[in-house]
């Protein structure tokens, strides 16, 4: 199975994701998810595998409550996980078909699932997800992309100064084609530093479901799942998410 060449932003620029997702950025959404996964069982020092795990800045939460393993396709963004947390152990892979040979307390999905672009891509994730749980092990999930919170040709702007640094993101979410499961998401990096700027585009394709869908793709993965909604203290709707168990 053959996974895609991640976006610039995770590549040859990864330098830049540091300073648009630090780790102060996910107190309140680890309260959640530590919140979530007591519900569901998992104890204090419970194993986790975060399938997705970026730079680590959620698991630098979820280490002080679990034992961590994450896994990325992105080089890059390992890299930068074990320095952000050299407790944890992190592995090079595609969360499509990786199988580590082991069993574990937790799976986590985070933001990564929206670089799943078919059907059948979500499905193979979540049996990723189900080959990794012990029965009745927990798996928690957040379905970004959904269609029904996508508004065409949405833009949105921060800016994040760190270590002499300036960085503005323009994100703009675009459908060409509302009959498949994809859209666009544009990055615009205006990087300003020592009084020079640089102007970074940046594409990356991205997975559109509905939640019946990403429910179905669940179920046929042996992951007995609900939907609920919570509202972050930072946004101003609520977020889907997906939490249950592996039946298996």
């Amino acid at each position: 199975m053959k996974c895609c060449t991640p976006p610039i932003l995770y590549t040859s620029h990864a330098w830049i994701w540091p300073l648009l997702s630090p780790p102060e950025d996910y107190a309140e959404e680890s309260a959640l998810y530590v919140e979530l996964l007591g519900n569901l069982g998992v104890e204090d020092g419970g194993t986790i595998l975060h399938l997705g795990s970026g730079g680590g800045s959620l698991d630098w939460w979820l280490k002080n409550e679990y034992k961590v393993t994450g896994v990325d396709i992105s080089p890059k963004m390992v890299e930068h996980a074990r320095g952000v947390n050299p407790e944890n152990q992190y592995i090079v892979d595609c969360m499509r078909s990786v199988r580590l040979g082991q069993k574990f307390d937790a799976v986590i999905i985070h933001d990564a699932i929206a670089y799943m672009t078919t059907e059948e891509e979500l499905q193979q994730c979540f049996k990723t997800a189900a080959a990794h749980l012990r029965p009745g092990g927990a798996f928690l999930c957040l379905p970004e992309g959904l269609i029904e919170n996508f508004q065409q040709n949405f833009v949105e702007t921060q800016t994040h100064k760190a270590k002499g640094v300036e960085v503005t993101t323009i994100m703009e979410h675009y459908d060409p084609n509302p009959l498949d499961t994809t859209c666009e998401v544009t990055f615009f990096f205006l990087v300003r530093k020592n009084g020079v700027t640089e102007r970074i585009t940046d594409v990356h394709t991205m997975g559109l479901f509905t939640l019946h869908q990403f429910a179905r793709a669940a179920h046929s993965a042996g992951l007995a799942t609900k939907n609920i909604e919570h509202q972050f203290s930072d946004m101003d709707h609520p977020i889907s998410l997906m939490v249950g168990c592996f039946d298996g």
